[in-house]
């Protein structure tokens, strides 16, 4: 890392990715000998000068210098001590990428959960086996609501892996996920894309910048989609939106950036096939196009938010900066779960005979739910000596404070919308009608937190990092049940027209962080951490029922994390290889009733260790290459029942929804001269292990190979290209959950025309 005293200062120091660097990570030991073998004999003198920039500080798109727009990162992600990957553009439009969970699927070590009928299903993941549907952020800032995230004004896409409280808050024990938004920037540019395919696929997007003068500029990206689902019966999506920002003091001393987001979204919700015997209903000879639900199921979705970004550089050696964001999110949910969960349910499926005879319940849980939130978080950098000793500090704070309101509805029919289908041919149509509200659910959150993050160097080559963050955070939440003709609600053992609970959560909390950091050159970085994080009651405020009388009282889940690192630039910083050995434990909080002696507890208790290791950058001129790998050994130490106690018939077992090994590998190969000059070519294959679906570990699924891949053609202001997707036909699950799966996309061709000019 330079200095702060170096030429590259305050500015430099925000997270700025190597070219090309997606899921990168890795085993200590290779790193280790990969950065032996790059060290020089005599490193001192053979480094490079301190003034030079390094190529491994920025990544440039189109000619632009391109950041993390994470405000309380505090160096470039090589200097970062854990492991950090970032999917660029370059490979967001190489891959044809539309979503976030596309996106992430170059990431091993990353899950995707289908979620239940009461649960925000869309973009909800796993990061190294723990949950993160609560820690995805966008610009630095918590995105409160819960939706499917389109990628047409993703910059790039950035998952910080292992405990990052100290740099995001409350939870993210696993990790967080952070998009960057496009941003104006001081060149006019201007291009479109628009994409067809198989499926009904079907995509337009634009990105403008206009400079306006010295200073200032405008952009405005702008995106319509629809698609359907390759083997999938009823499946879409229709989405559009449009994202315009004006920047004002670009390059200068004192900048302001105000960005403005609408998504509007109508998909079917997909629930996929439930299980039966523990097996996924496809491996009886059920289709895996079979759609259980109904041509009115819905998810309809509207998200809008204003972003305002200030930057001041009080002088060469500190910087203050301010990032405020306003969201709002509505959501109309209409969905249709199978489930063979009763004993009479799917009876006769294993015998082809009778198959046809076979029936499966279905059922739904419709909502209409309207989320809103602000944030602020400011920061204040300093690069003063300490002493004699060179030093930064960075201190700040976050405030914030969301709202959700959830109307539950119910159906104008006595069965609750609990509906018996052919497991062998779904019928579709219409649905039950909608009916009244039979439940509100209020719930309000206030998060206020001051951090502070100090990194001071004894040498040029070792420095330590002290860290952390107080929090305070405070829930509460209001639920109203009402009568309705199918389920009337008793208060206080008497039937009532309504019926008013009341929970609330105040908790306090700390979590610190320490590294030390050894670079002996400038392409070289090793570290050892060690950092906590803290998930207090009631953190998913999104998802309606976030207490319960078992779980406000509760303190916080502490969490500790501990990890032994390298990145080494490799070909003079062109390729980044990222290295780590890592432990996780995740504690649950604990109650005992003094009466009856039964002990709550917040969640599961688990244990995850782990290695990743990954390289990605520019091998050659002409070639590009990401290969990561991930190992995740993760075991369950506390389950804990609905009820909120504790169920040790499953201790020991493995974590759900967590492959033991994956690993993926991208890689793009360009003509760069010759009649074929402009053509490029690429692919990955993408290795996932089997997985539990249970705490019992009695339903799993076997692991799987997939491959995509595209050819492109660049001719003058003019990229013509063709994916195709799951090359092979693999049948696999795209979602997972508990008593169902999501059978993925089958092949599916892609071709797209770009203009740019």
């Amino acid at each position: 890392m330079q200095m702060p005293n170096s030429k590259t200062t305050l500015e430099s120091t925000s997270a700025n990715p190597p070219k090309s660097d997606t899921a990168v990570a890795g085993v200590l030991g290779l790193a280790l000998l990969s950065g032996w073998a790059a060290l020089p004999a005599n490193a001192d003198e053979t480094a490079p000068p301190k003034d030079k920039e390094r190529v491994m500080d920025t990544v440039h798109v189109d000619g632009q210098k391109v950041e993390s727009s994470i405000s309380t990162l505090t160096g470039p992600v090589e200097d970062i001590p854990q492991i950090i990957n970032v999917i660029d553009q370059d490979l967001l439009k190489a891959q044809g990428v539309n979503t976030l969970e596309q996106a992430l699927r170059n990431v091993p070590g990353i899950t995707t959960d289908l979620g239940e009928g009461g649960v925000l299903n869309g973009d909800q993941f796993f990061i190294r086996g723990l949950s993160a549907k609560n820690d995805i952020f966008t610009d630095g800032l918590r995105d409160f609501g819960v939706f499917t995230r389109d990628s047409f004004n993703f910059e790039q896409v950035e998952v910080l892996k292992g405990s990052s409280s100290t740099t995001l808050g409350r939870g993210v024990t696993g990790g967080g996920i952070n998009t960057s938004s496009k941003t104006p920037h001081l060149k006019n540019a201007i291009s479109g894309t628009i994409s067809a395919g198989t499926a009904d696929y079907a995509r337009f997007s634009g990105d403008w910048n206009q400079q306006l003068n010295s200073s200032t500029a405008l952009r405005i990206n702008a995106m319509v989609h629809e698609n359907g689902v390759e083997g999938r019966d009823v499946i879409n999506s229709k989405r559009w939106g449009f994202a315009p920002s004006i920047g004002f003091g670009l390059g200068k001393k004192t900048s302001f950036t105000l960005s403005y987001l609408h998504q509007e979204d109508d998909r079917t919700p997909d629930y996929g096939v439930g299980f039966y015997n523990n097996r996924p209903l496809t491996e009886y000879g059920i289709p895996s196009s079979n759609f259980y639900g109904y041509d009115s199921d819905t998810d309809e979705s509207i998200v809008d938010s204003l972003t305002a970004r200030f930057k001041h550089s009080i002088s060469d050696n500190i910087e203050f900066t301010s990032d405020t964001k306003v969201g709002a999110y509505s959501r109309l949910f209409v969905q249709t779960i199978n489930s063979c969960s009763t004993g009479a349910d799917c009876i006769g499926i294993e015998d082809e005979a009778t198959r046809a005879n076979a029936e499966i319940l279905t059922r739904s849980s419709p909502y209409d739910q309207n989320t809103w939130g602000v944030q602020n978080v400011s920061t204040l950098r300093v690069t003063s000596p300490l002493g004699h000793l060179e030093n930064e500090l960075l201190i700040g704070w976050d405030a914030s404070y969301q709202s959700n309101e959830r109307k539950r509805l119910g159906f104008d029919t006595t069965d609750r919308g609990r509906v018996p289908k052919s497991v062998l041919s779904p019928t579709h149509g219409e649905g039950p009608a909608l009916g009244q509200v039979y439940r509100i659910e209020d719930t309000t959150g206030k998060d206020i937190s001051i951090f502070i993050h100090d990194q001071l160097w004894f040498t040029e080559a070792i420095s330590m990092v002290l860290g952390g963050r107080f929090n305070s955070y405070e829930v509460d939440q209001n639920r109203i049940d009402f009568t309705t003709p199918y389920a009337p609600t008793a208060c206080s053992g008497t039937l009532g027209d309504n019926c008013l609970t009341q929970y609330a959560s105040n908790t306090e909390f700390f979590n610190p962080k320490a590294s030390l950091l050894w670079e002996p050159t400038e392409y070289q970085h090793y570290y050892i951490s060690y950092s906590t994080s803290a998930t207090p009651p009631g953190v998913t405020i999104a998802n309606g029922t976030s207490l319960s009388s078992t779980t406000q009282d509760l303190d916080p889940e502490e969490n500790k994390s501990y990890e032994i690192g390298a990145k080494i630039g490799l070909l003079g910083g062109n390729i980044l290889l990222q290295s780590s050995i890592f432990k996780t434990e995740k504690d649950n909080a604990k109650e005992t009733d003094p009466i009856s002696g039964d002990i709550t507890a917040s969640g599961l208790k688990q244990s995850v260790e782990g290695i990743e290791i990954g390289l990605s950058g520019q091998a050659t001129d002409a070639l590009n290459i990401s290969a990561n790998y991930t190992y995740l050994n993760s075991t369950i130490d506390e389950y804990v029942n609905r009820s909120g106690l504790i169920d040790s018939s499953v201790t020991g077992n493995k974590t759900q929804y967590v492959p033991e090994n994956a690993a993926n590998v991208f890689v793009t190969y360009n003509l760069l001269n010759g009649p074929l000059k402009g053509l490029q070519i690429g692919g990955s294959v993408n290795y996932q292990s089997e997985v539990f679906l249970n705490t019992s570990n009695t339903q799993k699924l076997d692991g799987r190979t997939t491959m995509d891949s595209f050819i492109a053609y660049d001719f003058g202001n003019y990229r013509a290209a063709l994916n195709i997707n799951n090359l092979t036909d693999e049948d696999y699950f795209s979602q997972i959950h508990s008593s169902r799966v999501t059978p993925a996309a089958g092949r599916t061709a892609i071709a797209s025309l770009t203009a740019t000019f």
